[in-house]
């Protein structure tokens, strides 16, 4: 379902209307369709998608492939594989990718949708189990490449199905830590900063 967001931001009233003119409703998510906020590219067979903010991601996790990612399996590494993956990984023809941080992941979240919380449209096959197995809800994770700063050894994960950034995951809740001992570790998506296409403001100046 939806929540309709409250009043309308920048009439008089939304001062005085609980909850009106919070971040969503002015933000970029907010003003233009999904398929708007990003667009598809490909030189070499392998699409990649590039975000209003200029970032270039894979449209694959590891070990997925295809124009739909359905060519082989997802694949989970740890924080120390996962980096070594990106940065040697040859996209469509592009070179130099790189973990995302946890902010940048954040961009990539369809905050309508669920299990998976990314668009199936600009991310096909996004890696999960559920709903076939329920508990993969808690587990299905993609890797960030921030450190948590209560432990270096540990990073900020996606969680794919519920769209939050965590430090811990699993149906037994642990620490995400990179070496990913005792755990499945994540998936992982990568990314690359490409031209500047859109500069757009958070915040306006209202005189």
């Amino acid at each position: 379902g939806t929540i309709p967001c409250p009043g309308t931001p920048g009439a008089p009233d939304c001062a005085t209307t609980g909850h009106c003119g919070q971040d969503a409703q002015y933000g970029f998510d907010a003003m233009y369709e999904w398929d708007v906020a990003w667009t598809v590219e490909s030189n070499n067979g392998d699409e990649f998608r590039v975000s209003h903010a200029g970032q270039q991601w894979t449209q694959c996790a590891a070990g997925l492939s295809g124009p739909a990612c359905t060519d082989g399996s997802p694949i989970t590494l740890t924080m120390y594989e996962a980096e070594p993956y990106c940065a040697d990984l040859t996209w469509d023809g592009h070179t130099g990718w790189r973990l995302p941080t946890e902010d940048e992941l954040h961009t990539i979240v369809d905050f309508g949708r669920t299990g998976p919380a990314l668009d199936p449209a600009m991310f096909p096959n996004a890696p999960t189990g559920f709903p076939d197995v329920y508990e993969r809800w808690w587990v299905d994770c993609i890797w960030s490449r921030t450190d948590y700063v209560r432990d270096p050894d540990v990073a900020w994960v996606l969680m794919v199905n519920s769209g939050d950034i965590l430090e811990g995951s699993g149906t037994t809740y642990h620490l995400n830590d990179k070496a990913a001992n005792g755990w499945e570790g994540c998936y992982v998506l990568c990314v690359q900063q490409g031209e500047q296409v859109q500069q757009v403001e958070r915040f306006i100046r209202l005189e």
